[in-house]
């Protein structure tokens, strides 16, 4: 089966409070093979406490959302996934870290 390529760049678009904010991302259109993709099911968020901490998915999006609100403001390390029809995921963007309210950082970026 091929994977999905999902190597994109995140962004935190805070939302005026501190207690929410939306994620923005580009919704993958090819598999990693350079393929198209053609069975995009969900992007699924994933967060983590620290880089110690394992992922735990806190959310998922249809194929054609282009982000993601989280609420509450949450402190620590963000990514995302692509999931095709047959539950297949992709490895994680890029990371993103929230450090405490409107301050984010974006880190390295990972396939």
């Amino acid at each position: 089966m091929k994977r999905v390529l999902f190597s994109l760049l995140l962004a935190l678009l805070l939302c005026g409070t501190s207690s929410a904010f939306t994620m923005a991302y580009v919704v993958p259109t090819t598999n990693e093979d350079g393929t198209p993709l053609t069975d995009l099911a969900a992007v699924v968020l994933y967060y983590r406490t620290s880089s110690a901490a394992a992922w735990q998915k806190i959310g998922e999006a249809l194929p054609t959302a282009a982000s993601i609100v989280v609420e509450p403001f949450l402190v620590g390390q963000f990514t995302t996934r692509a999931r095709n029809s047959i539950g297949i995921e992709s490895l994680d963007s890029n990371i993103v870290q929230t450090k405490r309210p409107n301050k984010i950082a974006i880190t390295g970026v990972t396939k």
